[in-house]
Parts: C-alpha cells; structure tokens; sequence
C-alpha cells in the first residue's frame, strides 16, 4: 500500500508539473528522470523516475514510468505508467 502511494505522488507531480495543455519538451519531461528518491514519508523506499524514448513527430506522448523498490536492484513494489504529451524535442 505505501509503495503503490508513494509511486502515486510522484506520477501525480509529473501530471501537474507537465499537463496535456502546456507546452512540453521532451528534454525537460527527460531531465526528470531519476533514481533513488527517498520517500517523504520517511519509509526506507526508494523511487525511480524513467522517460521513455522521446517520439520524433510532434505533438505526440511518451511514457514514464515510476518503480518502488525498497532496497537498490530489490525486486519491484509497485511499478506505475502514465503518458504525458510533449510537443517538441
């Protein structure tokens, strides 16, 4: 339950930092990507943020995907996808 909320809250901060109307490129939507983001509830997970290949025609979406995990190489908690819309390179 917690990984399933904690990989949650991070989908939800990229849907509103990067929403269907605004202008997005695939580069700034890429520099989100992460590891190892410690969970603000202070459980011992740990998150990871990756992008897609970015498309070649414009508008268009890419994939990310948030995984829990709560040791580095650990089997998979809770894996989450979303498409967010980009509309330039």
């Amino acid at each position: 339950m917690a990984a399933n909320s904690f990989a949650n809250a991070q989908l939800s901060a990229l849907r509103d930092a990067f929403t269907d109307g605004s202008d997005t490129s695939c580069a700034l939507l890429t520099g989100r990507e992460a590891t190892n983001i410690a969970d603000p509830a202070g459980t011992a997970l740990k998150a990871e943020i990756e992008v897609a290949t970015c498309p070649t025609d414009f508008p268009d979406a890419t994939m990310v995907t948030v995984t829990v995990r709560n040791a580095a190489g650990a089997s998979p908690l809770a894996v989450l996808s979303t498409q967010i819309v980009v509309t330039k390179a």
